[in-house]
């Protein structure tokens, strides 16, 4: 796991991060952006049955990891901060 700091406006623009905490799979966001701007804010996840949040659906990140790994969820094949700093989590590529 890699945590990074995204210290500017500019950054966040390069790297489309759209909030944090972001947390990306293998380079792929968990939850891809539709039309939220980039940007260092604190980032609004959706989850499953229609709430806002600040962290992600955890079956979503159940999800992203499963596909990342290569095994399957029951419906087939397929750590987070409070904001109080602009970051983006990423997993390192699987070998």
């Amino acid at each position: 796991m890699t945590v990074r700091e995204v210290g500017s406006d500019e950054q966040a623009r390069v790297e489309g991060f759209i909030g944090s905490p972001t947390i990306r799979i293998d380079g792929r966001d968990i939850q891809p952006p539709q039309d939220e701007p980039t940007g260092l804010a604190c980032r609004i996840y959706r989850r499953r049955d229609g709430r806002v949040s600040p962290t992600p659906d955890p079956l979503d990140l159940r999800e992203a990891l499963r596909a990342a790994s290569g095994a399957e969820s029951p419906s087939g094949p397929s750590g987070v901060d409070s904001c109080s700093g602009a970051s983006a989590v990423e997993s390192a590529p699987t070998p």
